[in-house]
């Protein structure tokens, strides 16, 4: 009981998050900004976006590269939304301010979107990649990595450092991850499945539960301890930790290949 307490109030937290945010479905106009900035090749990078897409990827070329698409209904829309960006040597921080307009009695509402395109050394540590309405995807990043959203869905792909993804309502897929002694791998949602694709001589002890799924693991795991809803095991040696939590959803553990160092990186446009 006190579980499903808990899980209704994440749901609940959610949903008021979301109150009052217009998400422009079909955009009539759009801008695009692309600028580049210093960063240290293991510098700290932090992104807040409300509505629209997030996709950071590894790339060749120094420092960082922007690509952000404003969109809204009309130009004016599209033009009165903010990117606001804080770039050091040693970190980037990109904060969004959607477009204002008036509701009933009153209040004052947002609108608009922005897509996010992120070309960053694979070292660098993404502190916080946080999103409301919207996708987020990271590639070849080899430092740790905290991304979260509420409604979509989370990918990674060739992740070589510490991880934790949340979504509230959509999937998490992580593809060629290689989670190294001693870190974590956190990965949850409430509405969704998960599927994780690790190498088979991965060192790794699992802890997986799927409230309302079920939980199945292609890799050879010992130590075994299941039910109907969770697994839990040992991958090699057990050397890193795998929390893998969901309430409507499956999850799955299939075999893949090792993650490529620094991920299939973009060329250096």
């Amino acid at each position: 009981m006190n579980n499903m307490k808990k899980e209704c109030s994440v749901l609940a937290t959610a949903v008021l998050m979301a109150v009052g945010l217009s998400l422009t479905s079909a955009s009539a106009a759009s801008i695009e900004i692309v600028e580049t900035y210093p960063l240290n090749p293991d510098g700290r990078v932090h992104v807040e976006n409300t509505n629209g897409r997030i996709h950071v990827r590894a790339w060749k070329g120094e420092g960082v590269k922007l690509v952000a698409i404003k969109k809204g209904r009309t130009e004016a829309v599209a033009e009165a939304i903010q990117v606001h960006v804080v770039a050091e040597a040693d970190s980037l921080k990109i904060t969004t301010e959607l477009a204002k307009r008036s509701g009933l009695f009153g209040s004052m509402k947002r609108e608009g979107e922005v897509d996010y395109t992120l070309h960053l050394p694979a070292g660098a540590r993404l502190e916080t990649v946080k999103n409301v309405n919207g996708s987020v995807t990271v590639e070849g990043i080899t430092g740790s990595v905290r991304a979260s959203t509420v409604n979509g869905r989370i990918t990674g792909r060739d992740l070589g450092g510490p991880l934790e993804l949340t979504t509230v309502n959509g999937t998490v897929t992580c593809e060629h991850v290689a989670p190294r002694e001693g870190e974590l791998l956190k990965i949850q949602t409430v509405n969704g499945a998960i599927e994780l694709q690790l190498p088979a001589e991965s060192d790794a002890q699992l802890n997986a539960r799927a409230v309302n799924g079920s939980v199945q693991s292609e890799l050879k795991l010992s130590d075994v301890d299941e039910g109907r809803s969770r697994l839990r095991g040992r991958l090699g040696e057990g050397g890193a930790k795998l929390e893998l939590n969901t309430v409507n959803g499956g999850i799955r553990l299939r075999e893949g290949r090792v993650a490529e160092s620094g991920g299939k990186e973009s060329a250096d446009l």
